[in-house]
């Protein structure tokens, strides 16, 4: 089996309190030929300082003072990626042992992938879990992914070459994905493993601000893609949709039940697949018996 350089990509903003046990979950992969480009993008809490602490030289860290948001990273880190293939994360996630493991596996198996992503589990930000994050069906068009997005982004791993042709426009801080997916659903081939390999944070206290920016930024990706096509049914039915959408999280938000709403998009998980993942999750975040953490930081 051949063994594709991976470059794992993190931009990194104010996610100090996250960073230690996403590094141990990377450092805990089963597939080894892996490099990381971890940049900082301004942050404001102590994220750089624990970047520079990194000892593992296959962790190239950039530090910069300037918040030029994720778009501008994610681009920026597929110019700096060596390698075929580019797998990203957000840096308050965690990989799952097997996941570029698995992806690697998939590329393989089919040399005309272009995209790769996977099932996931969610976690709160005290490493409780929540549940097993529903995967969608892969959108066929860009109308679908208007409708009900695309591939989780975070879970995403990409040919390089696929990643510096579709370069991630900045113009919409929070959709960029979505701008992304609708752009390349129809011309990429695309495969979503339905098993979950990796771990998301979500706050049990809802964030009704995002949300909304996020909604918000949503529309005008969509409105800027529908205003090419001319289609006024179209125009309709997908902002329509999204209106309702936002309407629903507000009223949720006013009686108090948008936690409730925003945990059914979990499934339950099974006694075993759930002391497997506190398994996972204590081996990488507790103390050793030295008193010294797991997957610590060292020199490679």
């Amino acid at each position: 089996m051949p063994q594709p350089l991976v470059t794992i990509g993190i931009p990194c903003y104010n996610c100090a309190p996250h960073l230690p046990m996403l590094i141990r979950s990377i450092q805990a992969q089963t597939y080894p030929h892996w490099r990381v480009i971890a940049i900082d993008d301004g942050s404001q809490d102590g994220t750089a300082d624990f970047l520079r602490s990194i000892a593992d030289s296959r962790f190239q860290v950039l530090i910069d003072n300037e918040n030029l948001g994720l778009a501008r990273r994610l681009n920026q880190i597929a110019d700096l990626a060596q390698g075929d293939l580019l797998a990203r994360t957000d840096a308050d996630d965690i990989l799952l042992p097997h996941r570029i493991e698995r992806q690697v596996q998939a590329f393989v198996e089919d040399q005309r992938l272009d995209v790769c992503s996977s099932g996931l589990y969610v976690v709160d930000n005290h490493n409780r879990v929540r549940g097993l994050r529903r995967v969608p069906e892969l959108a066929q068009s860009a109308r679908d992914v208007m409708l009900r997005n695309g591939p989780s982004h975070p879970t995403v791993m990409s040919t390089r070459s696929w990643a510096l042709q579709n370069r991630y426009r900045c113009e919409y801080r929070r959709g960029e994905d979505l701008d992304l997916w609708i752009r390349t659903i129809e011309v990429s081939r695309i495969r979503i493993l339905p098993e979950a390999l990796h771990i998301i944070r979500e706050d049990t206290q809802f964030d009704g601000v995002k949300y909304q920016n996020t909604i918000r930024d949503h529309r005008q990706v969509v409105r800027h893609y529908l205003s090419k096509n001319g289609d006024v049914m179209d125009m309709v039915a997908v902002q329509g949709r999204m209106l309702v959408r936002s309407w629903v999280y507000q009223s949720a938000v006013s009686l108090g039940c948008a936690n409730w709403l925003a945990g059914r998009r979990n499934l339950p998980l099974s006694a075993a697949d759930r002391a497997a993942i506190v398994s996972f999750l204590d081996g990488i975040s507790a103390p050793s018996a030295e008193g010294e953490q797991t997957f610590l930081p060292v020199s490679v």
